[in-house]
C-alpha cells in the first residue's frame, strides 16, 4: 500500500467477528470494539431487569421505561379503535365506553369547579384592591385637609 500525491492510506484491520471477515479502517478499530463492548453490555442489563421483573421500574416489550410514572400515565388513557388517544370531546361524546365518559364528565365537573374558585378568588382580590385604594384616597383627602387647615391657621 502507498501513498500518492500526499494521500495518507491507512491498513485495513480484520474485526474479529463469527461472520464473515469484515475489513475497517485501522483507526476506527478500537471504538467499534468500545462500542460492541457497551452495546453487548446494555443487552446484559436489560436482561437481568426483565428477568427480575422488579416492581419499581416498568418494563415493555422496549426493555425499562425511563420514567415510570409517564408509562403508566400513558397506560392509563383511554385509546380509539386506531390505537390513538381519544380526545376530550370525543371521550364526552361516549367513544371511549360509558366508564370512560363518566370519568370525562367528572372531570369536566372537576376543571368547571376550579374555574369557579379561581373567579371567586380574582374577584376577592379586585374588591381588596378597591378597598385598599379608596382607603388610601380617603387618608390623602384627610391629609390635604389637615395641611389646609393647618395653612389657614398660620395665616390666620
Amino acid at each position: 500500500m502507498g501513498a500518492a500525491a500526499g494521500v495518507v492510506v491507512h491498513p485495513r484491520v480484520l474485526l474479529p467477528s463469527t461472520d464473515a471477515a469484515v475489513y475497517v479502517n485501522a483507526k476506527q478499530y478500537n471504538a467499534i470494539l468500545r462500542r460492541r463492548r457497551a452495546r453487548a453490555k446494555e443487552a446484559a442489563r436489560t436482561a437481568a431487569a426483565n428477568a427480575s421483573s422488579s416492581t419499581s421500574t416498568e418494563v415493555s416489550r422496549r426493555g425499562v421505561a425511563k420514567y415510570a410514572s409517564r408509562s403508566a400515565h400513558a397506560k392509563n388513557r383511554v385509546r380509539g379503535k386506531d390505537g390513538k388517544y381519544l380526545t376530550r370531546a370525543e371521550l364526552l361524546a361516549g367513544l371511549g365506553g360509558p366508564e370512560a365518559k363518566a370519568r370525562a364528565e367528572a372531570r369536566e365537573m372537576e376543571i368547571a369547579e376550579r374555574a369557579a374558585k379561581k373567579k371567586a378568588r380574582e374577584e376577592k382580590r379586585e374588591i381588596k384592591a378597591r378597598e385598599k385604594a379608596a382607603l388610601r384616597a380617603s387618608r390623602a383627602a384627610a391629609a390635604a385637609a389637615a395641611a389646609a387647615a393647618a395653612a389657614a391657621a398660620t395665616t390666620a
